[in-house]
């Protein structure tokens, strides 16, 4: 099955009608999915076009040796003298309103971008949606076995998805 048609039966479209209302809440959005399965093509292009009404969704390129705040500070420049954390992050207005799917997770990568998210969703909870910086975190292989914190706005999606719907994840999450 083609990774467009995939998108486009009724499971998985709920699913990323889900993902797009998470986005819309101003929730860090966490996807865990199987190492191998048409789900894990073409997910990016779905999220786009269901939000395509309310923007773009940027893509950010991360390598196991970047921790996130390294891969996020090479991306939008700090202000001068401003120290390298989530809160100046927030303050930076080139990286203010955006949605950014990070790219390249996995399980090596995904210990800082976990820990980090966490912070960033404390942070941004005093953020307007409207400069409030959200991210897609999918998670493949290895990385899927490890506990994810859950926090006010942030969200484990989903673990799998099959043709009649996605599988929440909510054992992996943590309160």
């Amino acid at each position: 099955m083609a990774p467009s048609v995939w998108w486009q039966l009724p499971g998985p479209r709920e699913f990323v009608e889900a993902l797009v209302d998470d986005l819309r809440e101003g929730r860090q959005v966490v996807v865990l999915l199987p190492e191998h399965g048409p789900q894990n093509h073409g997910l990016l292009a779905a999220l786009r076009e269901a939000w395509r009404d309310d923007g773009s969704i940027d893509s950010l390129a991360v390598t196991p040796e970047q921790t996130a705040l390294e891969a996020l500070m090479e991306r939008y420049q700090l202000p001068r003298g401003a120290q390298p954390t989530p809160h100046a992050l927030l303050e930076t207005p080139g990286f203010r309103g955006r949605v950014l799917w990070i790219e390249g997770l996995d399980e090596k990568s995904w210990a800082s971008w976990s820990d980090f998210l966490s912070e960033y969703q404390h942070l941004a909870r005093n953020t307007s949606l409207v400069d409030r910086t959200v991210f897609i975190a999918p998670v493949v292989g290895e990385a899927t076995r490890t506990t994810i914190a859950a926090d006010v706005g942030w969200r484990c999606a989903a673990g799998t998805i099959s043709p009649t719907g996605p599988t929440c994840c909510s054992s992996r999450c943590t309160r």
